[in-house]
């Protein structure tokens, strides 16, 4: 584009600028060089920031997935995670003894997703196999503990620093005597549930991303079939499709008190909809990056924050969203 190509042109006269003027004085040199900086950040707008220095330390590893990781979550209300993995498996991990608590083994596809319910132990997980799970888990203070319906009993949790569940019996009731394998989780401590509370069929390609509206009665799951679909949570029963994106959706958003969701996918735009309208069409449609949209979540009192894989992060105001807030640029694709 001719945005692209004046930056493109400006980054090389920058360039010229730092490895070249052996006529130039060092001190008109530096002038130059800091004349040229700012003419070339002031291309993306001026509210264009660079990203601040930030260090982290790492604290603790979780392992135990045997592929990538496509997604985490934190609980809200308990003192645990959730990770969503290319191995078919979504986990809960304890967040203060960095222990996986249980394992969900209900999808046939790589989980992409996984969310926790605004208030109840209950989890929704999305997966290639076009299908969004919802399932539950029990958990108290440091213990997780198996209600009716999980595979494999409480076990014996002698000599382990936290209390967890351990399934030390076959996965499913259904294998005893068919030769199929142990768990083995009788060593590492954890619970394997294969079955779901509530499976959401309905999508006719991947669920790459899954949400809880409102309160939790409600939740919305996104594919790669381009839709948008608003389930009861309670039932299962799929309420809407919403329909607007030109590609694949990458991540859904419910947010925390309204009903209103945000969308995003490859076409390079996200969507805010109100679930309260009865025409079911978005409310904005922003053309907001050059590449995949890969986010677009609520932030706190009115703002949206979207992410791209064209390595920028932007803040808008949901009241005013012509133009962005700010325009952050980072140095790799923002991943989800």
């Amino acid at each position: 584009s001719g945005g692209g190509e004046s930056e493109a042109a400006e980054g090389a006269n920058l360039e010229s600028d730092v490895t070249g003027g052996a006529a130039l004085t060092k001190k008109h040199s530096a002038s130059r060089v800091s004349q040229r900086l700012r003419t070339y950040r002031s291309t993306a707008g001026k509210s264009s920031k660079r990203s601040p220095a930030v260090t982290f330390e790492l604290r603790k590893t979780l392992s135990g997935h045997k592929d990538g990781i496509w997604d985490v979550a934190v609980s809200p209300k308990c003192s645990v995670l959730g990770s969503a993995s290319a191995d078919r498996t979504a986990r809960i991990w304890c967040r203060d003894s960095h222990l996986c608590l249980l394992e969900y083994r209900g999808h046939s596809g790589s989980v992409n997703s996984i969310r926790f319910h605004p208030t109840e132990q209950l989890v929704c997980t999305g997966a290639g196999d076009a299908q969004a799970h919802i399932w539950r888990f029990n958990h108290q203070g440091t213990s997780c503990i198996s209600p009716p319906g999980y595979d494999g009993g409480p076990g014996d949790d002698a000599g382990v620093g936290n209390s967890y569940a351990q399934a030390s019996s076959p996965v499913n009731s259904d294998d005893e005597g068919s030769g199929n394998e142990q768990t083995g989780e009788g060593v590492d401590g954890f619970t394997v549930l294969r079955s779901p509370l509530l499976q959401l069929t309905g999508h006719s390609g991947v669920v790459v991303a899954c949400d809880w509206l409102a309160e939790g009665h409600q939740l919305a799951t996104g594919s790669w079939d381009r839709t948008v679909k608003i389930w009861d949570s309670e039932v299962g029963e799929c309420l809407h499709t919403l329909s607007g994106h030109d590609q694949e959706i990458s991540n859904v958003c419910g947010h925390p008190s309204q009903r209103l969701v945000l969308t995003s996918a490859r076409d390079t735009t996200f969507h805010l909809w109100d679930l309260n309208a009865s025409d079911r069409h978005p409310v904005h449609v922003l053309q907001a990056h050059s590449g995949t949209v890969t986010t677009a979540i609520f932030g706190s009192k009115h703002l949206v924050i979207s992410g791209s894989d064209d390595r920028t992060v932007k803040v808008w105001e949901m009241r005013q969203m012509r133009s962005p807030l700010l325009n952050i640029r980072l140095s790799s694709a923002v991943n989800r």
